[in-house]
């Protein structure tokens, strides 16, 4: 999730999200401002639930308002 997105099939907002894998580890870096995140994750075949860490950046709506979402 970013402000801008090549892709016309994801959404994009103010906000960041990142998803990344490495050495085993599946790890989402901020959760954007909403569900988009999620939405895009299903759309790119990505399995949230499978996430071993959530890093939240810091406290600003942009960058954690979709922890709801998440928790779910």
């Amino acid at each position: 999730m970013e402000n801008k997105s090549s892709n016309k099939e994801l959404a994009k907002e103010h906000g960041l999200s990142l998803y990344i894998e490495t050495k085993g580890l599946k790890i989402l870096f901020d959760v954007g401002e909403s569900k988009k995140f999620w939405k895009n994750a299903e759309k790119l075949g990505l399995n949230l639930e499978e996430v071993n860490y959530l890093i939240l950046s810091h406290g600003h709506k942009d960058h954690g308002g979709g922890l709801s979402y998440f928790l779910k």
